[in-house]
C-alpha cells in the first residue's frame, strides 16, 4: 500500500477543486436535460 501512495502522490487540492467543480456542472447540465425531456414528453401526450 505504500508503494502506491509513494508513487501518486496526492494531486494538487486546488486541481481537485476543479475537478469535481467541473463534474458538478457537467451533473447539472445532465439533469436539467433530463427534466426538459420529461416535460416535453409530458405535453406531448
Amino acid at each position: 500500500m505504500k508503494n502506491i501512495l509513494h508513487r501518486n502522490p496526492i494531486p494538487d487540492i486546488e486541481y481537485l477543486k476543479k475537478e469535481v467543480v467541473k463534474l458538478y456542472y457537467e451533473l447539472v447540465d445532465e439533469i436539467s436535460f433530463v427534466e426538459n425531456w420529461i416535460d416535453e414528453y409530458i405535453v406531448k401526450k
